[in-house]
């Protein structure tokens, strides 16, 4: 059995579900189940991955949110090593957590190791003001190459009030394409 057997297993729990909920363990739960849990880091009571990867050293990269503590949502992302551990060389203690109000959904990883996650600004994907990339750097810190804070906002490009971005992915030579939602004028 690999080193990452156990996190794999807990990953295709996660994705049966629609996404990963990690906190506390359960008082009980039952028999036969395995898991691994994590909070949010930020003093909130939601952690919820979506976006799940796993780098080029075996590392899983999960892409969500994270509740801070007066419970706003804000776009996170956390790195475990092999194992399942938080690895504590990304970001603060395993995670990396914009202070913009918002979600990620979707991540990928360029050739430089850079993480790159796409969603939406705001609290609900169905008022969101725009959609949202951001690039982290290997090790948790926001790419400040890529934008103000590592995050590009992404207004409509109809015109509309509404946008947010599900998908994203790292082309060959760089490019980043994401793919989501925008209302038009009408909306």
């Amino acid at each position: 059995m690999s080193a990452r057997s156990p996190l794999k297993a807990g990953l295709a729990l996660c994705l049966a579900a629609g996404g990963c909920a990690p906190g506390r363990p359960p008082a009980s739960r039952p028999e036969g189940t395995r898991g691994w849990f994590f909070s949010s880091g930020l003093g909130g009571r939601v952690a919820v991955g979506y976006g799940l990867r796993f780098d080029g050293r075996g590392r899983l990269v999960a892409a969500g949110v994270a509740s801070d503590e007066h419970e706003a949502f804000r776009p996170a992302v956390w790195r475990f090593d092999g194992p399942g551990r938080p690895d504590r060389n990304f970001g603060k203690a395993g995670l990396s957590a914009l202070p913009v109000e918002g979600w990620v959904w979707s991540l990928s990883l360029d050739e430089q190791g850079r993480i790159v996650a796409a969603g939406f600004s705001g609290n609900s994907w169905q008022k969101a003001p725009a959609a949202l990339v951001l690039r982290l750097l290997a090790d948790g810190s926001p790419d400040a190459s890529f934008g103000p804070g590592g995050i590009q906002f992404l207004k409509s490009p109809l015109g509309g009030a509404l946008a947010a971005a599900f998908a994203v992915a790292v082309q060959a030579d760089g490019s980043i394409l994401a793919a989501g939602q925008a209302s038009d004028k009408q909306a």
